[in-house]
């Protein structure tokens, strides 16, 4: 997703022109999951990071935005010898090809839906890494957990943050099951929002700024 100005309607952005009379405003459209795609107006580019913004919301609106870790929230377990015999090549290539049909079959066979490395990477945090909303989707339906971290103390989160692109369908998945994930740092002392690309600040701030009554209403 880039950040001209106006929603095409399609999940990207273009410049809109017009008369003074017309609306000019910034606009970029965000996809939150399956059929539904909201338009969100971008004035300008953020002074603070997505972490300063959303730290500031939290405290503005009497929610705890302090610092947790994986250990600290049970996340950072020591993978299954199961979990890492299960996480072969033919279940990460489905997992790569968005192969969902596959995954279901690996599922019946008794496949562990949290198959890691001995690292701790998982297909879980895969799939948010590229994205994939329709994979990680149906991995939470067969089992996997996602209150999860590698060995570095990387949440799934995390890796949703990394993508290339903004993907808000994945981010918003993985916060209405558990916002705490916000604020968990990895052994670099690294949260989420970290991870984001700095050209992305903006998109990022315009999100928490549109979800803030969603997930953090006054108290």
């Amino acid at each position: 997703m880039a950040i001209p100005n106006s929603s095409d309607g399609d999940g990207t952005t273009k410049s809109s022109g017009g008369s003074d009379d017309e609306d000019t405003t910034r606009k970029f459209s965000v996809t939150m999951g399956p059929g539904i795609t909201i338009v969100m107006p971008l004035t300008a580019e953020p002074a603070v990071s997505p972490e300063v913004f959303l730290a500031s919301i939290l405290r503005e609106r009497g929610y705890d935005a302090s610092s947790l870790t994986a250990e600290g929230c049970g996340y950072a377990l020591k993978p299954t010898a199961k979990q890492v015999s299960d996480y072969d090549m033919e279940f990460v290539a489905a997992v790569r090809s968005s192969d969902v049909k596959r995954l279901r079959q690996l599922a019946l066979e008794g496949r562990h839906m949290n198959a890691c490395n001995k690292y701790g990477e998982s297909i879980v945090h895969m799939a948010c890494r590229r994205g994939d909303l329709e994979v990680l989707t149906f991995l939470v339906s067969t089992g996997a957990m996602l209150d999860v971290a590698d060995d570095f103390g990387r949440t799934p989160l995390h890796d949703a943050c990394w993508t290339p692109e903004p993907r808000f369908d994945v981010v918003t998945f993985l916060l209405n099951k558990n916002l705490d994930m916000l604020r968990v740092l990895d052994k670099r002392g690294s949260s989420p929002l970290a991870y984001i690309r700095r050209e992305h600040h903006a998109i990022w701030c315009a999100y928490f700024n549109y979800q803030k009554e969603v997930w953090w209403s006054v108290r």
